[in-house]
């Protein structure tokens, strides 16, 4: 059987925000093992994925440029967040919002369904980079996308990623809804649902984080603009400074209590200059270990909402399974 096929529909795979999907490969791509979400919506058998190089299910739509972003973080064992477009066997679309997490043995994938500005944007822009790719090349598509990213005011695509999962996990939370877990009937479904019960604690400590990054884009606004106009303004200090330098010397000895002034005057400003150069190269590193904080935290909060969903699968299978009254639906 052909598993990598050319069959391409403009029809939807239906999935609901509350699913994850869940992947694991080996250092060069393939296939280790999926979650059942991962395995219906994909339409491949668990036989058919295994073994298998992930792009079984890319899609002909998606830029080559954003693999490669995508690539170069992880290989660096850096977390990496983008939104994909795959395709099911059967042709059909499905967009997720992918996590992608470095390990010893490989990377774990964790998806789930987008809905933000930033999707609906980047569907467009992703369009936008394929043409200019099949026409150009990757290299001309990926500085494409980098262009784009500083025109809406990201400094880097990790930047990007950063704020997108930000938002995307805002919505979710909105979206989302918990039915409750059937009752325990053995011991290990007692210490699943024990664990459940942590990872629920863990992830509203995660909700109370996100409400303070949530404030973090405007103030981080505020903050750009208010230190550009500092920018300019020592700018303009440092010019009249030279400036009545220049005037004292010209005036001669009637310019000698100006020449002390400007002397005075343009110590001063080389000192606020020194100050503010001191300022800005702090906060450019207060800016970029915040985001790495943000990252993590919030990659940490895909991974503890991908175990939570993994108990509630298996503690829903048993229900299922058992005849269980509060079975899962």
């Amino acid at each position: 059987m052909k598993l990598i096929n050319d069959v391409v529909t403009e029809t939807e795979a239906e999935f609901s925000f509350d699913e994850l999907f869940v992947s694991r490969t080996d250092k060069r791509g393939i296939i280790v093992s999926g979650n059942d979400v991962f395995i219906r919506i994909s339409g491949y058998s668990e036989e058919e994925l295994v073994g298998r190089p992930h792009n079984i299910i890319r899609h002909p739509d998606m830029p080559a440029s954003v693999f490669k972003i995508l690539w170069d973080l992880i290989q660096n064992d850096k977390i990496a967040v983008a939104y994909v477009k795959n395709r099911a066997k059967d042709g059909r679309i499905y967009w997720v919002v992918a996590t992608v997490f470095p390990f010893d043995g490989g990377y774990l994938s964790i998806r789930f369904k987008p809905a933000s500005e930033y999707f609906l944007k980047i569907k467009e822009v992703y369009t936008e980079a394929k043409e200019i790719e099949d026409k150009q090349g990757r290299d001309a598509s990926h500085a494409f996308l980098i262009e784009w990213l500083g025109k809406h005011g990201f400094a880097s695509y990790e930047e990007f990623m950063t704020e997108a999962l930000r938002v995307e996990l805002k919505l979710r939370d909105e979206k989302v809804g918990r039915s409750d877990f059937p009752e325990p009937s053995r011991l290990y479904e007692k210490l699943l649902l024990d664990l459940s019960t942590s990872m629920r604690a863990i992830t509203q400590r995660f909700g109370a984080a996100s409400r303070i990054f949530n404030l973090l884009p405007t103030l981080k606004g505020h903050f750009g603009k208010h230190s550009l106009a500092f920018a300019d303004i020592c700018e303009q200090l440092q010019s009249l400074s030279v400036n009545m330098s220049i005037s004292s010397h010209k005036l001669g000895k009637e310019g000698g209590t100006l020449s002390i002034v400007a002397n005075i005057f343009q110590n001063t400003t080389l000192q606020v200059l020194k100050n503010y150069e001191r300022f800005s190269k702090n906060s450019a590193d207060v800016s970029q270990r915040l985001a790495e904080i943000m990252i993590g935290i919030l990659s940490s909060r895909v991974q503890a909402e991908m175990l939570s969903f993994y108990i509630y699968e298996i503690l829903g299978s048993k229900a299922v399974a058992t005849g269980d009254k509060g079975q899962i639906a």
